[in-house]
């Protein structure tokens, strides 16, 4: 079942999962209610480990998004897998033990059968060089044959309880907000804005992309700043793309302890003197970001508990329910200041709605109209996302145009594709590309005044 799942999502798995073999042995000992609790967990365990890469998370960030918004304490998530491995062990034995006693040949040849054939497929992959603990790297064939979810998902927890991974350097990785880094390219703008848009993805057709940021493109917009645009690679999920434009490096919230951010973007643009603030409408505990963001260079940040005090005001998501993102940007706009205002000014807006699964109410508000594109694969979630997004391009807009504010030096990217369950709507974009524009301000040109107001 959980094969014809994956092949039906575009997800890589493994042929077998030992998990399941190991059941089927106890099965010969545990009564009936038992074992179908049993499996019940292990198909649950399966589906979290093998289906958390389509939505661009590592089996790490996975069980930590789990901890953020279930409150589960990441001990919690070591000590119930111990628990389960100690659980599974006892039962072996158990089973050994009967087996060892039981007259039935019969039952002895099953247990003895399933043994066998575990260590058969083990071997086979220790052989191949596609067993995760010998070295996938030299495989000879490219396949894996088989694992254990449950001792991937231990694993994962144990690492995620020490303090994250413990991997080589992190690379550099191409930016799109590489240009906000010299100060020649900001110009005479005194105020920066880099936005980093949910699942943002590069449509392959590029119609869509052209249709969802036509309002940064139309004339009014084009006789105030000259506009660039392209894409860039991306890898893992949120936070490896705040990684990836705001230090250009390949790494996430996991790797933090580790990582020296001196040449992080907040940090190089506050040594010019610019104040540094950052815009998130979900809680600062996620991903820890209260905690890693001053360490890049934020003097200030506002999360949900900030844009919301008291809980107070309209929520949107649907599971990552938070801030809407037109309420955040009018929290952008106060944030830029005013154009009396000389201090400089660098605000960072990751936006929160387009999170996965999308939520109805919030793509009705956008200005997207569905009926002027048509993809290749008819989905009303494309349509649902792209109307969402439209919401941050309208806002980003209204801040471009806002007299009040003056020139702003702006670059809108994604964070990484999105994460549709479907495989046939994940291949509408480019598997490992976002795209970007990137908005510089002409000299002299007069703004328009902007509704967009607190």
């Amino acid at each position: 079942m959980m094969g014809g799942m994956a092949h039906v999502m575009g997800v890589e798995r493994q042929i077998l999962n030992l998990d399941y073999i190991a059941l089927g042995m106890l099965g010969w000992v545990l009564r009936k209610r038992w074992l179908i609790l049993l499996l019940v967990g292990t198909a649950v365990v399966d589906a979290f480990v093998n289906f958390a890469p389509v939505f661009n998370f590592e089996l790490g960030d996975a069980l930590n998004a789990l901890r953020d918004i279930g409150g589960i304490d990441n001990r919690w998530m070591v000590a119930m897998a111990i628990a389960a491995i100690l659980l599974a062990a006892l039962a072996f034995a158990l089973l050994v033990e009967v087996t060892a006693r039981h007259e039935s040949k019969e039952w002895r040849r099953g247990v003895v059968f399933l043994l066998w054939l575990m260590m058969l497929i083990v071997g086979v992959d220790v052989l191949n060089g596609s067993n995760r603990y010998v070295g996938i790297s030299h495989a000879a064939l490219p396949f894996n044959l088989a694992t254990s979810d449950g001792a991937k998902l231990l694993e994962a927890a144990v690492t995620l309880e020490r303090g994250g991974s413990q991997s080589a350097a992190p690379r550099e990785m191409a930016s799109a907000a590489v240009g906000l880094r010299e100060p020649r390219s900001t110009g005479d703008s005194h105020r920066i804005l880099l936005v980093i848009v949910e699942s943002l993805g590069l449509l392959k057709d590029s119609q869509g992309d052209s249709l969802l940021f036509a309002p940064l493109r139309d004339s009014g917009m084009t006789r105030r700043y000259a506009e660039k645009t392209g894409s860039v690679a991306t890898h893992g999920s949120t936070t490896s793309g705040e990684m990836r434009e705001l230090c250009g490096i390949e790494a996430s919230h996991r790797d933090v302890r580790r990582l020296g951010f001196d040449s992080c973007l907040p940090n190089v643009l506050r040594g010019r003197g610019f104040t540094t603030i950052a815009i998130h409408g979900y809680k600062r505990t996620f991903f820890g970001r209260a905690g890693w963001y001053p360490k890049l260079g934020f003097s200030r940040m506002e999360f949900d508990e900030d844009l919301r005090p008291g809980g107070q005001g309209a929520v949107c998501g649907f599971v990552y329910r938070g801030t809407c993102d037109a309420d955040a940007a009018r929290a952008v706009r106060a944030e830029l200041g005013t154009r009396s205002d000389t201090a400089q000014r660098f605000v960072y807006w990751l936006t929160l709605n387009a999170h996965f699964p999308l939520d109805e109410k919030t793509a009705a508000r956008g200005p997207f109209q569905c009926s002027n594109y048509q993809p290749a694969v008819a989905d009303e979630d494309v349509c649902r996302l792209l109307r969402i997004e439209s919401i941050v391009i309208q806002s980003v807009r209204e801040i471009a145009m806002d007299s009040a504010i003056g020139p702003t030096h702006i670059v809108v990217v994604g964070d990484h594709p999105p994460p549709f369950p479907r495989q046939r709507t994940r291949s509408l974009f480019a598997e490992e590309r976002v795209p970007y524009i990137e908005l510089i301000p002409r000299r002299d040109e007069p703004l328009v005044a902007s509704s967009l107001r607190r």
